[in-house]
């Protein structure tokens, strides 16, 4: 499962139920690398993964997702869009990589090379002028203060589709049982409907940042029809730019 701050109300579930399973807590970019190689059964993975060819069911009520600004997807840049030349793309996501390609295509409108970096290694000072810089996760938090251009990709979706975004949605090996699936949705809406006793269980961190804030202006977690429709125009949109 991804190990990041926006994950924290799932966690609070299934720590309560960890009996019943063994986590394993990684970037995005990883999850689906333990669910391929049989490591996991379930998994919560980016949707970009998705796009390849893999025997799988999305399962559950919820997901990582938005509707509209995410607060922690973004692009960040020293000059505005249209005068860049260049976006270096955080590794640490396909599905944000992904989304930032399409962004460019469809909604910006603009033609940049694209490279993939480790964001957490890139200093705002050390970006060039004419480059952009995606950065997710937990490493965003703060950096908008660093730049004089952000571009908020959950705001920036739904700008073009007028639809919320689903970043990383749950899914299972085809034998776990029905059973199963209901008793991890129940797990985890023992976090999600309850933000807080998550907040009181991570009081250190909440008084760093604002989780408060985060988790009730910023993440969306229903897997809702909305955001069943948001992944088929992901899918469809970024399937085209992938077989380029």
């Amino acid at each position: 499962m991804v190990g990041y701050h926006n994950t924290l109300p799932f966690l609070h579930g299934l720590e309560k139920a960890k009996d019943n399973y063994h986590l394993i807590l990684d970037v995005p970019s990883k999850c689906m690398d333990y669910f391929v190689n049989d490591e996991a059964d379930v998994a919560l993975v980016p949707v970009a993964t998705l796009l390849d060819s893999v025997d799988y069911e999305i399962i559950t009520d919820f997901c990582i997702g938005c509707v509209g600004a995410v607060g922690t997807v973004g692009l960040y840049a020293h000059q505005s869009i249209e005068k860049l030349d260049a976006i270096w793309l955080d590794s640490d996501s396909r599905t944000s990589q992904l989304l930032t390609k399409i962004l460019c295509e469809h909604h910006w409108g603009v033609d940049v090379k694209f490279k993939e970096v480790d964001a957490r290694s890139i200093k705002a000072i050390d970006l060039p002028q004419n480059t952009g810089l995606l950065m997710i996760g937990d490493k965003a938090f703060g950096a908008k203060s660093d730049f004089s251009n952000t571009y908020d990709l959950g705001t920036e979706w739904q700008l073009m589709t007028s639809l919320p975004f689903a970043f990383a949605v749950w899914i299972a090996k085809p034998h776990i049982s029905e059973d199963l699936i209901t008793e991890l949705n129940d797990t985890l809406a023992l976090g999600v409907d309850n933000i807080e006793l998550v907040l009181e269980s991570n009081h250190e961190l909440a008084e760093k940042i604002n989780l408060r804030s985060y988790f009730e202006e910023y993440i969306d977690y229903a897997y809702d029809e909305d955001k069943k429709r948001a992944f088929e125009v992901y899918r469809e949109l970024g399937g085209k730019l992938v077989q380029v």
